[in-house]
């Protein structure tokens, strides 16, 4: 759902939105002469709005354990090809650092419009088609405030040994999540839906 924002932000188009029995379809820009520093925002927005949500529900913004889970799970994924975050991650690579704090402070700016759009999506049986959701979404959109992007660039910095590593795994193993990230790619469109 957070991807579909941060591609509307950025003025790009997607085909639609869609969620199966689990989770999200993949959602990407429509367009493919996208500046790769952009792909990178867009894909980080995933793993960061579940950032932003679990640090929202610890009561600690700055929670080390909920930042501590999310390495471990980024790291995870990575070096184990797991479902979860490897194709946002993937994407993202040689631009972490900086998609992640653009992408927290992203969120964090319209979790309340990003939970408005999952209950009408939901309403909607699941389905929204980009002209849909621009129509109700796109005005409403947050721009990212600076001091909230810095407030996650503080945060993230905490963690900033953690990402490197990830970084540097996702370019260690780039061949083998490149396949990963196609396959996935295509079980999306055949149908079958992704985990994001």
């Amino acid at each position: 759902m957070t991807h579909g924002f941060a591609i509307l932000h950025h003025g790009l188009t997607f085909e639609a939105i869609q969620v199966g029995a689990n989770g999200f379809y993949d959602i990407r820009p429509a367009q493919s002469d996208v500046e790769p520093d952009v792909i990178a925002r867009i894909a980080m927005a995933g793993p960061c709005v579940d950032l932003a949500v679990q640090m929202l529900e610890s009561g600690d913004t700055t929670s080390d354990a909920v930042l501590s889970e999310h390495m471990a799970r980024w790291t995870s994924d990575v070096t184990y090809n797991h479902d979860g975050y490897v194709t946002d991650l993937y994407d993202a690579r040689g631009y972490l650092r900086e998609a992640a704090a653009w992408a927290l402070a992203f969120s964090e700016s319209n979790l309340d419009l990003i939970r408005k759009a999952a209950e009408n999506l939901i309403d909607n049986g699941g389905v929204m088609s980009y002209d849909e959701f621009q129509i109700r979404f796109a005005d409403a959109i947050e721009a990212v405030d600076q001091t909230i992007l810095t407030d996650s660039i503080r945060i993230l910095f905490t963690v900033d040994d953690a990402i490197e590593y990830v970084d540097w795994k996702i370019e260690d193993r780039a061949e083998d999540l490149k396949a990963e990230a196609d396959e996935r790619i295509a079980r999306t469109d055949a149908g079958s839906p992704s985990h994001e």
